[in-house]
């Protein structure tokens, strides 16, 4: 009886506070409270899924140190699926540092307890995350592409719209990688009526944010702001400082390809500067690329210089020296930048001094 009541009166808080207009913050200090006074039980494991979403988009060592605790705690336990819950966190953890091989062995441990334990949406959602986390593998985008769409009819059988929203999702990102931005489009917008029908604002606000990127390679400036900024509304009432910070990019972009300098310079501080916050080195190093071309676009090499130079920082001191520029899929690899500023540098400094630089 107990425990029914404890997971009683997390539903009924759950529910109160998303009825709430409080500050993230707020919702996010009454959980931890409550998780402080619940017994070792299933529901104190389960909640902190809650705690653990929120901090690793604000927080991620926090974030960390809720999967070790939900792992200790399930063992203690002896909750399968708790245990299985704790590796899918140790996977995404690993994952937000591009530490993808050590993602994948955590990745496999949570599947085999999924299906061991006969839990088909969490085998949904292993398989969705394995088979994103591949295209950040070299020649990985096809592999990717290959595995989301072998898993529809897995999905589809099982009735889990929120992963096959997602998925389409996922295809659409990918096919505009690859170039095919009409296909790009109409997958997004697949997943659009999968998420909207299900009322999942963020996921649907993730591909507004897709849609935004197409829209610009597009060339439709107007257009791709206009889904930019609804996304970013959206991650900003739920405080998704991530997500935030990967959707000012996006816009500094458009306002790039717009010659809309001075605005594309302000969005992309402001992408840094949370980007920085969060400690997200991927999310910095894709900000100064961008920034970095942008200068140079304009004949601003002396600036070009000063945010490649941070960039080359961000990936001297990488932990993942193979997969640190991976992940600037489409983006070039920071050599070959270094030699388009430096073939195009008018600043005047010998090569001896614009390497030193660079370096120093």
């Amino acid at each position: 009886m107990k425990t029914v009541s404890n997971c009683l009166l997390v539903i009924l808080l759950l529910f109160v506070l998303q009825k709430i207009s409080a500050q993230q913050s707020q919702r996010i200090d009454s959980l931890e409270r409550l998780y402080k006074n619940l017994p070792n039980d299933t529901t104190k494991v389960l909640l902190i899924d809650d705690l653990f979403k929120y901090y690793y988009y604000n927080d991620i060592n926090t974030a960390k140190e809720y999967a070790i605790e939900q792992e200790r705690l399930s063992k203690k336990i002896k909750y399968k699926k708790g245990i299985g819950e704790s590796y899918n966190k140790h996977a995404a953890c690993f994952m937000y540092f591009n530490k993808i091989d050590s993602a994948e062995i955590y990745s496999q441990k949570a599947l085999a307890i999924f299906q061991d334990i006969n839990y088909a949406k969490g085998e949904s959602k292993i398989r969705y995350n394995m088979s994103t986390d591949i295209a950040y593998k070299e020649d990985g985008l096809n592999k990717s592409l290959e595995a989301h769409t072998s898993n529809i009819p897995f999905y589809e059988k099982i009735k889990d719209s929120f992963i096959l929203g997602k998925t389409y999702s996922a295809i659409g990102r990918i096919q505009m990688v690859k170039g095919n931005y009409q296909i790009a489009l109409k997958e997004s917008l697949k997943a659009i009526k999968i998420l909207e029908a299900i009322e999942n604002e963020l996921e649907t606000a993730d591909v507004y944010k897709v849609m935004s990127a197409i829209e610009c390679e597009l060339g439709n400036g107007e257009q791709a702001l206009s889904y930019g900024y609804r996304a970013l509304d959206v991650f900003k009432k739920a405080n998704d400082q991530l997500s935030i910070a990967r959707t000012l990019n996006t816009i500094g972009i458009t306002y790039d390809t717009m010659d809309q300098f001075v605005k594309a310079d302000s969005i992309y501080e402001e992408a840094l500067s949370l980007s920085k916050k969060i400690n997200n080195p991927y999310n910095q190093k894709l900000v100064l690329i961008n920034h970095s071309r942008s200068f140079e676009k304009r004949n601003d090499y002396e600036n070009a210089i000063i945010k490649l130079k941070a960039y080359l920082e961000l990936d001297k001191n990488s932990q993942d020296k193979i997969n640190s520029s991976l992940g600037l899929i489409g983006m070039g690899t920071s050599e070959s930048l270094f030699k388009s500023s430096f073939r195009t540098c008018k600043t005047g400094k010998s090569k001896v001094q614009t390497i030193s630089y660079l370096f120093k």
